[in-house]
């Protein structure tokens, strides 16, 4: 199994936590995700959609390396591309200062693939500098 320094995980664990936690709020139909794709005006099936992608996404960051070693990575570009969505919503719903945790988690992501960058592969060797 491949290890990874405190750098990859510093990174990612704030985003896993979040997607977790936004992913359990959307697919338990939590009244405030509801509230606010209603606000938003998407429909409850895109909520459950954006929840279950969520997920998928976090997991990916969490396990993807046990599986393949550019999953987290996918992952990530996974989130970020939701994130895109996530973002033009804030930008254009008020209240603006909603969508902070998004730019937080873009900005980190960002990060993480750009520290990831050609140094994760499928070796059980390789350690994350």
């Amino acid at each position: 199994m491949m290890t990874h320094s405190k750098t990859y995980w510093a990174l990612i664990v704030l985003p896993i936590l979040a997607f977790l936690a936004a992913s359990y709020l959307k697919l338990t139909g939590s009244a405030m995700e509801v509230q606010a794709f209603a606000m938003f005006g998407y429909s409850m099936t895109f909520m459950y959609i954006v929840g279950v992608l969520e997920l998928l996404g976090a997991l990916g960051l969490l396990f993807g390396h046990l599986i393949h070693g550019q999953l987290p990575r996918l992952a990530a570009l996974g989130l970020l591309l939701l994130l895109v969505g996530i973002l033009y919503t804030h930008a254009t719903h008020p209240p603006l200062l909603a969508g902070i945790p998004a730019v937080i988690l873009t900005v980190l992501l960002i990060v993480f693939l750009q520290k990831t960058r050609g140094k994760i592969s499928t070796s059980t060797n390789q350690r994350l500098e």
